[in-house]
């Protein structure tokens, strides 16, 4: 994430002089260094502080003069919401159960949230517990969200949990990219089911098996609809 000075508290200011320039002490890049407000990219992985020098030229035979600000590169935050899981109708289902487990560093707070009908305990840790609502199956999207130390923005990360009602609806799993295939077996007449989580409101597209071909481009496709934030592919009702 780049910097530009015009963001400062305080801003950098001079007078009474011929020309600007901004030094720097970090490994990245800095834009328009003869201006009040540069812009600084920094080096790749760099974190840390830089130490940025103002030298103001002066008119005539005024002498140079500098002052100093110091940015602070807080690490970035990473999360990931551990495996996809299943738990059984009725059934609690507790994320240290999880066959990769959640994970995150560099935050500076968690929260899970949820698209099912149940109740989730514990949602600021990386082991909550869900609890089913009455009579819930079908699928749960988890996203847990990692806010970040300093001013970094929280990225997130999709887990899904399938509620069969057999205890073994997961018939076939394929990983496809940051998108999981998921095929679960239910009574009547099979149809593919995708839906689509459009900046949080679910949007159900069925389409019979005999007209539409399921594969990873078409994934693909639907994932860069706009607003789209994850799929889930199944076979369903």
């Amino acid at each position: 994430m780049s910097f530009n000075f015009s963001s400062q508290t305080t801003p950098a200011s001079a007078t009474n002089y011929a020309s600007l320039l901004w030094t720097h002490t970090g490994t990245g890049t800095l834009f328009n260094a003869n201006t009040l407000t540069p812009t600084y990219f920094p080096g790749p992985g760099e974190t840390g502080t830089v130490t940025f020098t103002l030298t103001a030229n002066g008119n005539g035979s005024c002498a140079a003069v500098n002052d100093q600000m110091v940015l602070t590169i807080t690490p970035s935050p990473t999360v990931n919401a551990g495996s996809d899981a299943e738990t059984c109708q009725g059934v609690s289902f507790n994320f240290s159960s999880q066959t990769t487990p959640a994970s995150a560093t560099n935050f500076a707070s968690l929260l899970w949230t949820h698209t099912g009908t149940g109740t989730l305990f514990n949602a600021n840790t990386l082991t909550p517990t869900y609890f089913p609502g009455p009579g819930e199956t079908g699928t749960v999207t988890f996203t847990l969200t990692a806010n970040g130390n300093g001013s970094w923005q929280p990225p997130a990360r999709i887990a899904k949990v399938i509620i069969s009602r057999s205890g073994d609806g997961l018939t076939d799993a394929q990983r496809v990219g940051d998108v999981h295939r998921l095929m679960c077996s239910q009574p009547g007449p099979d149809r593919f089911c995708f839906i689509v989580m459009a900046r949080g409101n679910p949007l159900q597209l069925d389409f019979p098996n005999d007209t539409t071909t399921l594969d990873d481009e078409l994934i693909e496709q639907l994932k860069l609809l706009p607003g789209v934030e994850s799929v889930q592919v199944s076979l369903s009702l």
